[in-house]
């Protein structure tokens, strides 16, 4: 019993310290896993890796607990386990390619990217693949180019150059034939003078190109194609311009000589996924149109056509033994059929679905969640939840909580976060949501969303009122000093003005154009306004709601205005802009404006991308602010002087926020929420992760935690956290007291070492290098004066 507890208490403990995991330097805490792009079961079916736009998070597909953070502060867009389950390849959203040990996190290789767009804005997107011996990767990029690397040596063995664009904006789809001696890609190229979609066969000893295999039009919308299991056939599914119109068709190909073996019609609109049942007597295809079909891959007709889902059929995956077909789709639901009738099994939520390699457990999945299905009881076994698209926050006026929004295609989710406690409750809002603000007695919250805005009890979580009747999205809201009003800006160009007590509406046409950022000055008696497109910055008579000043960005109609913040003393506006220069491209510009009269006093340089978020501390000394470019910056708002350059959000800083006190500054971008603490002298501290959490009490004592997996066979993980930097040694021994094993792990700095990349590890070998016997054992950590003990158990 005691051992079981020990267990269930190690295992909680990590779970909640996981968000910790390799922070960026310097932050202080971290809530939100990233948004999800895609799953892979390894090839024992015993881990499930998560890949998210903050690194790659590893799971045990048993219990659902969190094993590591491989590729941390990353944004990973792809990602391939090898035939052996020993390397995890990530296709990042700078470019490069990198092979990780897909056990310890250990980083083996980088490969050079090939960033057809490195930056922020719009991400680089490369497709990797192994092999089907593990010796090669192929990496297909959005510069319409493949890359073969020998995976042993780290050599580029060919360039394969053939496509000459691709429409979609993604990378070149890539996947080996089943024998490894043939290599798909599929994209657009120039026939007889007009761009067809195709799909190239190249030799993968020489790279010469083997056939091109057209047929889907004059211009690819969407392509895909999967080689059937004895690789002799490839069917290929997509859309394009046929005799002026656009239709959609799934082709069989013969892959020795390239000829069309049938052409399979039927689906309305474009083929998005496509696969081969296990044996290749069958080709499942799922379309645009929500429509799911079976053929029969010998004489071309169709088996079963089922319609279920109402949007785009992003995937279908047969089960290993091909009686089962799993679909997902945009309207956010998985379902599962049966091959041989068509009948419907199962409706999960998810996006799109994959099948373990042993068939036991399916993993449904969207941009925030993964559910593991249990194939055989039709049990939900795990939820892994934590993953959230964090679109903006706000700190509560006592700065105990943090609110932050999240939005997905349909709907978005309120997220409260006790800052004292790290308590995180979640409330499900039916709508994209845009924008959140606490009224300044902290009891109601404001949401901006799609043709709505909500008022929420700022405790409960629980809906007091709506506001309706609105033609365009609310992406700002901003509460009146007196909490008497509630100003949205629409992406109609008009600002909604909401009195509390009455719910009364009052509108604003402000004579700008797209969407609108609004905010009130300290004294409540001015609103600003600030639009996406043109430069224009305005200031209204609250009370008579007539425009006072108006402002124009520099760079005018190439200006797009993305943040405003009044200063706490109100005597200054700051605006965060993209700017174009001709000789210099984008740029994000700070302006900083003399509210009384109209001037500029500051332009402040050096962000690379549009300035999305912008925030006064408390005593209008500094300002922060956040870029498209992923960094955020700390300003002197007097002399405009760069105080500080971070990193640590793999995409665009969307919001930013400085707790009441100022001691406390939180960035929302990339998927997470992260917190930055303030010194006396306006700047972040710029310390190790270990000594920084533990001068500010995260870590209290050194600790040495449950061993896990516990029992374990062969090997296991030891994680302990140093509150101050110690010289450590683990030692491992037996019921009578022989030490078995000493591991010296060296001088280590203050910290938490509890992931698989920086736990202690033990392979359950002795000192000469046998393994061990099974039974009880026991291992003792110490560091500096710190000695504890604990018992593990190896089972074998």
């Amino acid at each position: 019993i005691s051992l079981f507890i020990l267990i269930a208490f190690s295992l909680n403990t990590l779970a909640q310290d996981s968000l910790q995991w390799s922070l960026p330097e310097i932050a202080t805490t971290r809530f939100g896993k990233g948004i999800i792009n895609k799953i892979a079961y390894s090839p024992d079916s015993m881990r499930l890796a998560v890949a998210s736009s903050i690194g790659i998070w590893m799971h045990d597909t048993n219990t659902g607990e969190t094993l590591d953070l491989i590729a941390p502060n990353t944004w990973v867009v792809s990602m391939s386990f090898s035939p052996d389950g020993q390397i995890l390849a990530t296709g990042n959203r700078d470019g490069n390619v990198r092979l990780w040990h897909a056990t310890t996190g250990e980083l083996l290789q980088t490969i050079p990217g090939h960033p057809s767009l490195p930056n922020f804005y719009s991400p680089t997107r490369n497709n990797v693949v192994f092999s089907p011996d593990g010796n090669i990767i192929a990496v297909g990029s959005r510069d319409y180019t493949v890359f073969l690397w020998n995976v042993n040596t780290g050599k580029q063995l060919h360039t394969l150059i053939g496509h000459t664009t691709l429409y979609t904006g993604t990378a070149a789809s890539i996947s080996f034939s089943p024998d490894g001696k043939i290599l798909a890609s599929s994209g657009s190229d120039l026939v007889d003078g007009k761009t067809k979609a195709s799909v190239i066969l190249w030799d993968v000893n020489t790279g010469n190109r083997l056939q091109t295999l057209t047929g889907h039009g004059d211009r690819v919308y969407s392509i895909s194609f999967s080689f059937s299991p004895d690789g002799r056939i490839l069917a290929s599914s997509g859309s394009g311009l046929v005799d002026g119109k656009v239709k959609a068709s799934v082709i069989l190909w013969d892959v020795n000589t390239g000829n069309r073996l049938q052409t399979l019609t039927g689906h309305t609109s474009s083929v998005y996924s496509i696969s081969f049942s296990p044996d290749g007597s069958t080709l499942a295809t799922g379309s645009q149109d929500g429509t799911l079909k079976l053929w029969d891959v010998n004489t071309g007709k169709t088996l079963q056509a089922s319609i279920g889902h109402t949007s785009n059929v992003y995937s279908v995956s047969f089960s290993p033994d091909g009686s089962t077909l799993a679909t997902g789709s945009l309207d956010r639901t998985v379902r599962l059929w049966d091959v041989d009738t068509g009948d419907e099994l199962q409706t999960l939520t998810g996006h799109r679905a994959v099948f373990s390699p042993d068939g036991n457990t399916l993993a449904a999945w969207s941009s925030d969640k993964v559910l593991l299905w249990d194939t055989n009881t039709g049990e939900t076994l795990q939820e892994l939840t934590g993953h959230h698209w964090i679109h903006n926050v706000s700190f509560s006026p006592d700065g105990s909580t943090l609110a932050a929004v999240t939005r997905y295609v349909f709907d978005g989710t309120l997220l409260l976060l006790d800052v004292n406690t790290d308590k995180l409750q979640n409330f499900p809002v039916s709508r994209p949501i845009y924008d959140v603000a606490f009224s300044p007695d902290g009891n109601t919250l404001a949401i901006g969303g799609n043709w709505i805005t909500y008022l929420r009890n700022a405790n409960t979580g629980e809906t007091m009122h709506t506001f309706r009747d609105i033609s365009c999205r609310v992406e700002s809201v901003a509460f009146s000093p007196d909490g008497n009003t509630l100003a949205g800006g629409g992406s109609d160009s008009i600002v909604r003005l909401w009195d509390i007590k009455t719910r009364t509406e009052r509108q604003v046409p402000t004579g700008q154009n797209g969407d609108i950022k609004v905010t009130f000055s300290p004294d409540g008696n001015t609103l600003a306004t600030v639009p996406d497109i043109g430069g224009q910055v305005r200031l209204w008579d609250v009370n008579t709601g007539k425009p006072m000043q108006e402002f124009t960005a520099e760079g005018s109609g190439l200006a797009r205005l993305f943040s405003v913040a009044f200063s706490p003393d109100g005597n200054t506006l700051a605006t965060g802009s993209r700017d174009y220069n001709h000789g210099k491209g984008w740029f994000g510009t700070v302006t900083l404006w003399d509210v009384n009269t109209g001037k500029t006093l500051q332009t402040l340089t050096g962000h690379t991308s549009g300035v999305s978020s912008i925030s006064f501390s408390p005593d209008s000394s500094t300002l922060a602010t956040g870029s498209q470019d992923g960094t955020l910056k700390l300003w002197d708002a007097n002399t405009g002087k760069t105080l500080q350059t971070l990193t640590g959000h793999t995409s665009s800083v969307s919001s930013i926020s400085f707790s009441p006190d100022g001691a406390t500054l939180a960035t929302g971008g990339g998927g997470t929420v992260l917190l930055w603490k303030i010194r006396s002298d306006g700047l972040l501290h710029v310390e190790p992760e270990g000594k920084l959490l533990a001068k500010w009490g995260f870590i209290k004592s050194t600790e040495v935690f449950q061993n896990y997996p516990n029992p374990f066979n062969p090997e296991t993980w030891i994680p302990y956290q140093l509150a101050k930097p110690a010289n450590v040694t683990l030692s491992i021994y037996a019921e009578n007291g022989k030490v078995v094993r000493t591991l010296k792990l060296g001088n280590m700095p203050a910290g938490k070492y509890q992931s698989r990349s920086r736990a202690a590890y033990w392979d359950g070998r002795n000192a000469v290098g046998e393994p061990v016997a099974s039974g009880v054992y026991f291992y003792t950590l110490k560091a500096g004066d710190f000695t504890a003990t604990r018992k593990l158990l190896i089972r074998k």
